[in-house]
């Protein structure tokens, strides 16, 4: 009986000193970077190919919900706003953050753009006339073989995203030991999916860049433009690996 006793307490010395540590572990922090890319998808048909795009971050949030801690929050405000390229085979400087370890049930991360001009702008892509705060571009194919240059432009556009893991579930593990990786993508494919090719084929353009263009923007082709602009907020993912 005093043996099971003896027992008995040292197994419970062992719980709260496990749990004791386990609770001190939740304020060390992981490493996790942020990157943006394309999703590389294509237009039924290929009539479609995207080229490339950029934005102007303004305000990155971070909303984590921790299974066994408390959960933590943090935002991040960039004065000039950060300039990322989405173009194929450019090198973008991630966002690093530390974030404290632990099991999040859910991952939200809110990203608002907003146009930047002036000394500040880094822009390879834009006209001098547009203000950008996202933008991609790409190149419709038409049915004779030639083909026009197709621009979306925002001035300003805010994303909320519930990060995913490799399997698509919320449930995101970050570990001290292990540093992370979450790529945030944006899906052009998905968002020119309702524009029919007749409209392209017809479509009138302007000079940008020196070069004839459908431009999708706030006052050009408004209603494609909302349309293009929803489906790109609600098709965006943060994947983490």
């Amino acid at each position: 009986m005093y043996i099971k006793m003896i027992r008995l307490i040292i197994a419970l010395s062992l719980v709260i000193i496990t749990s004791t540590c386990d609770k001190e572990d939740f304020t060390k922090p992981s490493k996790v970077s942020f990157s943006f890319h394309i999703m590389e998808d294509e237009i039924p048909d290929n009539f479609l190919s995207f080229t490339g795009g950029e934005l102007y971050l303004n305000e990155f949030d971070f909303e984590g919900y921790r299974e066994s801690a408390q959960d933590y929050f943090f935002e991040k405000e960039f004065d000039p706003h950060s300039f990322f390229s989405l173009n194929p085979g450019f090198i973008n400087q991630p966002l690093n953050f530390d974030i404290p370890q632990g099991i999040y049930n859910r991952i939200n991360i809110l990203l608002d753009m907003e146009q930047e001009t002036g000394e500040d702008s880094k822009s390879t892509l834009k006209d001098d006339e547009l203000e950008t705060a996202f933008q991609i571009s790409s190149v419709y194919t038409k049915i004779d073989g030639g083909q026009t240059h197709v621009l979306f432009n925002t001035e300003d556009i805010e994303f909320e995203i519930t990060a995913e893991d490799q399997e698509g579930g919320s449930v995101i593990v970050l570990q001290v030991e292990k540093s992370s990786e979450a790529k945030i993508f944006f899906d052009p494919s998905y968002a020119f999916q309702t524009v029919p090719r007749d409209f392209f084929e017809s479509a009138e353009t302007e000079i940008i860049n020196n070069e004839p263009t459908i431009l999708f923007s706030d006052d050009s082709y408004e209603s494609l433009y909302e349309m293009i602009l929803y489906r790109l907020q609600i098709s965006a993912k943060v994947i983490i690996f």
